[in-house]
């Protein structure tokens, strides 16, 4: 059996009597005009650079996080440089900025959090001798103070630290590929309670509310899509 050229096209015309290109072409149309009525009247602030580029030095700068409304901190790398975490200490409207190498990491998929003065993150070790047998575990750390390993042989994703810093909630992948949301001790690493997910769920981002009570995270159902929780 071999399709004839455009079948699609014509079987589309034949039900609905259009085509796919006006059936694209219409809902861009109606996107747009929703996007611009969602932004109408809204004036974003003009944006300062606070991290001037190297002359003759690329850098990529990536997942910036405050740590106070002083101190930044950025995974960054560059072909002068291997990838590491900094903390950047402006004075006021950040003219003069101060760069500090908190950890010289890999952190997986380069993201970091923070909370409570300190920074998180997700880091994958190898196995020696069993490539697919790595692990995934979590690091603490904060400018001046040496970097902590929380956990050891786990497979966690995506930290998330709580505003005052003292706990952390992870996706959690285990030997069977079902995920959960553990909580975590900031300070020892002990799990303190584990969020499973629902059936065909895959559980994405998680984040603190503000006052650390509650988690919001994506889940992805393989038959519904996205959902926020």
């Amino acid at each position: 059996y071999f399709p004839l050229p455009y079948s699609f096209d014509l079987a589309t015309w034949l039900e609905i009597s259009t085509f796919p290109s006006d059936i694209y072409e219409k809902t861009m149309t109606e996107m747009t005009s929703r996007w611009k009525s969602q932004i109408d009247g809204i004036t974003p602030s003009a944006g300062t650079g606070i991290l001037p580029m190297k002359r003759g030095q690329w850098t990529a700068n990536r997942t910036p996080r405050y740590l106070d409304k002083d101190t930044l901190v950025v995974v960054r790398s560059g072909t002068n440089d291997p990838t590491h975490i900094s903390a950047f200490s402006g004075q006021g409207d950040w003219a003069f900025v101060k760069e500090k190498v908190i950890a010289k990491v890999y952190p997986t998929e380069k993201l970091i959090t923070s909370g409570g003065g300190k920074i998180a993150w997700a880091e994958t070790i190898p196995d020696i001798r069993w490539t697919m047998k790595g692990s995934s575990d979590i690091f603490i750390a904060a400018p001046g103070k040496k970097e902590k390993r929380l956990t050891r042989g786990q497979r966690l994703y995506a930290p998330a630290l709580s505003s005052d810093g003292k706990t952390i909630a992870a996706v959690e992948y285990g030997e069977d590929n079902i995920c959960s949301i553990v909580i975590l001790d900031a300070e020892t690493g002990m799990m303190a309670g584990k969020i499973p997910a629902e059936a065909n769920e895959f559980i994405m981002t998680p984040s603190f509310t503000p006052d650390g009570k509650k988690l919001v995270y994506c889940a992805q159902d393989t038959f519904k899509g996205k959902a926020l929780k």
